[in-house]
């Protein structure tokens, strides 16, 4: 495995899951002497506008960085990913969610192999594969249920579909925790704060339904995004009363012991991928309470053995759900207990991850080698400026074609 290059793709070091796939997949890779590194394209550039506060990148994996000046343009951004990529050819280029670089992918050659990542049950990523897809020499969903969505969607791509979840390093035991009779029920969230997929404002109506029913809490929540204020504010109250703790953007290496602070998960998000936040709560004995969405969770949560499943936007059976954990503690321990036993006896460790993609990397390699599926060429395909209501690429481009003899 020793002769090729793997580059793993990532705009920026925001927080989100798609980066602690990429340093999971990274690490692993680098632990079996695999030349892996982590690529970042869009760290210093006005063509985007990048959160005020990142993770910590970790310091056991490397990164590089796109080399183009702070005032550079898409044109100059997409001629410099494709020249750092071929640089390093024979390799394998992950773009994972760098949608604004992967329409790179028609021009590169056949001495560097694509294998594009579906990382989420939405739009914006079945545009993604649906506009590539024909460009890349495999194709990674992290569900079952994306695999078959991307199927139906594109059927002629169904021979190079892959599903490989996200994963999380698990203890080998399920942590302990102490809790005495009476002890307010501690529920915790990390991740992004936003409405459009997270619908994070929906914690504080839980909030309110648990306070109305008397049931005592201690609510933490990590991370950061566009509704954190909005957030903070429907929470003043019990922020005041000192039950709600907002710890800000937690690094990486920390959020196991923040995971281990708390009795159970919170997530009500409107759609998933393979969330790794609820992951790497399940392997910490973290019960999860979380909508019950089509991707990942069906896979994850089963009812009443490894936390609980409720309707997306049903406040009320979120709060059944807390108050039962905190009324019956023979039941969280019991749940505590499934939950991280579904995650250790499972595929949704690191070293099976790193095993499947190390296969794939063999077959893909093998399949170019023997000219079993020949990547077509083309020009720069970016994306749309919006899909579902986002802004994808948020800069108009005009007046520009590129042609496979810019190479």
């Amino acid at each position: 495995m020793a002769g090729f290059r793997v580059i793993v793709g990532s705009p920026s070091w925001q927080l989100n899951g798609v980066n602690v796939f990429a340093e999971h997949l990274t690490r692993g890779l680098v632990q079996r002497g695999i030349d892996a590194h982590i690529f970042a394209t869009e760290h210093d550039t006005w063509l985007v506008q990048l959160p005020k506060e990142l993770m910590p990148f970790p310091t056991d994996i490397p990164k590089v960085e796109l080399d183009a000046p702070h005032l550079a343009t898409w044109e100059e951004h997409w001629y410099r990913t494709i020249k750092y990529v071929e640089s390093l050819a024979p390799c394998i280029y992950l773009p994972n969610s760098d949608f604004r670089h992967s329409c790179v992918t028609p021009l590169l050659s056949k001495n560097v192999c694509v294998v594009g990542l579906i990382q989420g049950d939405d739009p914006i990523h079945y545009e993604h594969v649906h506009r590539l897809g024909k460009y890349w020499d495999a194709i990674v969903c992290v569900s079952e249920e994306i695999a078959e969505k991307v199927a139906r969607q594109d059927p002629e791509y169904r021979p190079r579909i892959r599903s490989i979840p996200n994963t999380v390093v698990v203890p080998d035991q399920c942590p302990i925790r102490h809790r005495q009779p009476g002890d307010p029920l501690r529920i915790v969230y990390h991740g992004v704060f936003n409405t459009y997929q997270k619908r994070i404002l929906h914690m504080a109506d839980i909030l309110e339904e648990l306070d109305r029913r008397q049931v005592p809490f201690r609510f933490t929540i990590a991370g950061h995004g566009p509704q954190k204020e909005e957030l903070l504010a429907k929470c003043a109250k019990w922020i005041d009363r000192g039950d709600f703790d907002y710890r800000g953007i937690v690094a990486h290496h920390a959020v196991d012991e923040l995971l281990r602070e708390h009795d159970a998960y919170i997530m009500t998000s409107a759609f998933e991928g393979m969330p790794h936040a609820v992951l790497e709560a399940m392997s910490q004995g973290c019960v999860p309470v979380v909508t019950d969405i089509d991707s990942g969770i069906p896979e994850l949560v089963h009812n009443g053995e490894s936390g609980y499943r409720v309707p997306v936007g049903d406040t009320t059976a979120f709060a059944d759900r807390f108050e039962e954990l905190y009324r019956d503690a023979e039941k969280l321990h019991h749940l505590s207990i499934g939950t991280h036993r579904a995650i250790k006896q499972s595929r949704f460790n690191v070293d099976a991850m790193v095993d499947a993609y190390l296969q794939l990397f063999d077959q893909v390699l093998a399949a170019s080698a023997k000219r079993e599926y020949v990547r077509p060429k083309g020009t720069i395909y970016p994306p749309p400026a919006v899909v579902n209501g986002l802004s994808i690429f948020p800069c108009e481009t005009v007046g520009f074609v590129w042609q496979t003899e810019k190479m």
